[in-house]
């Protein structure tokens, strides 16, 4: 199975569908998610569903968020969802759509279930601000800390830099066929 993910998603790269991906491994999903959330500056809503036979509703979050097992989580185009998990399907690995991206920025929430039972709801830079805290205590023992102030007084109101492509972008050749 190891095998054939990979090279699904070898495929769905190749074919542009895949828009970020992280694997699930230190941290379980909820890291996962929360770092492309932060990474991403935008909000998520994703309700996990969870398989495993457990006792409460507290162990099944646990569970299911913080598990450090093998997979990935992939941001794709709402039109290509369908897509991507017929070819993760065919190639016999287990693939569900589990959410969305929000808002960019400030307005940017995060919202996390586990089989339709809420686990976290928050502002996404509210709880970027609580993951950072520590790496910037860390860094003002390293580096100038009015720098550090200023990096972190800034980080709430992060926006990406506007891009601007001069040139026409082709598609390269099949490296297969060389077309």
């Amino acid at each position: 199975m190891f095998e054939a993910g990979f090279r699904a998603t070898q495929s769905l790269i190749f074919q542009n569908l895949i828009s970020a991906g992280h694997d699930v491994s230190d941290g379980g999903l909820i890291t996962t998610l929360l770092e492309m959330a932060f990474s991403g500056n935008c909000g998520l809503s994703a309700n996990i569903p969870c398989s495993g036979d457990v006792l409460s509703e507290d162990k099944k979050a646990i569970q299911t968020l913080f598990a450090e097992e093998l997979g990935l989580i992939l941001e794709v185009r709402n039109c290509d969802v369908d897509t991507v998990v017929e070819i993760y399907r065919e190639a016999a690995v287990p693939c569900c759509v589990i959410g969305k991206t929000g808002s960019v920025g400030e307005s940017g929430f995060v919202s996390l279930s586990v089989d339709g039972a809420a686990v976290l709801e928050d502002k996404m830079v509210d709880l970027r601000d609580i993951w950072e805290a520590t790496s910037f205590q860390l860094e003002r023992f390293q580096t100038n800390p009015h720098c550090v102030a200023e990096e972190e007084a800034g980080l709430r109101g992060r926006k990406a830099p506007p891009y601007k492509i001069t040139f026409e972008i082709t598609p390269p050749k099949d490296l297969d066929t060389g077309k």
